[in-house]
């Protein structure tokens, strides 16, 4: 099974360089899991630090951007895609506890279910 997804890797790559497109690979995260109190806790302190202390100061020209707030120390990292944001932070406060807002609206991400035709 693994040979298969390393041949499909292969093949992607080279039609990638043939047509000159960059190819989008994610890279491996380092997840690691916390109790369900413990997320919660993480996630009101965020939207708690979010609204007292970033939100005037980015919410009008940052609008759309991730922002990843250590409740820890406080400190925050801004940029256009969430993983980004998440290795800016991470590059400041490797041990920090991290939670994600997206600028000026309610949900990081959305889901929807688009008819088909």
């Amino acid at each position: 099974m693994f040979g298969l997804v390393e041949d499909r890797r292969a093949e992607l790559a080279a039609l990638c360089e043939r047509y000159g497109v960059k190819s989008r690979r994610r890279r491996k995260r380092r997840t690691t899991y916390m109790e369900r109190r413990m997320a919660q806790e993480v996630a009101r302190r965020g939207r708690e630090i979010y609204e007292r202390e970033i939100r005037a100061e980015v919410e009008p020209e940052q609008k759309g951007r991730f922002l990843v707030i250590d409740v820890k120390s406080g400190s925050y990292a801004l940029a256009d895609d969430e993983f980004e944001a998440f290795d800016r932070a991470r590059e400041e406060t490797p041990d920090g506890l991290l939670y994600l807002v997206r600028v000026g609206h309610r949900a990081d991400h959305r889901a929807g279910v688009i008819p088909a035709s």
